[in-house]
């Protein structure tokens, strides 16, 4: 149960911040729910949503989001 009140805290947090246009924490946030954790309300399909709304940046995290969406689609 504290391993899934952590998991559960991280995402808050990163919510928090993305709601206050923080890149790195979408780009967190992506990440978090590409794990597929069953103790997150995201999911891979958000997490795909999230790397494609940042792929348009120039910052480090459309670079990411770049990279992330490549491998994905390499591995079908």
């Amino acid at each position: 149960a504290r391993r899934e009140q952590r998991w559960q805290a991280a995402e808050a947090w990163l919510l928090g911040a993305v709601d206050d246009g923080d890149a790195q924490a979408q780009y967190d946030l992506g990440a978090l729910y590409e794990t597929g954790h069953r103790d997150v309300t995201g999911s891979l399909a958000e997490a795909i949503a999230i790397y494609e709304s940042l792929a348009d940046i120039r910052e480090d995290q459309g670079n990411e989001a770049r990279r992330r969406l490549a491998a994905f689609a390499a591995e079908g």
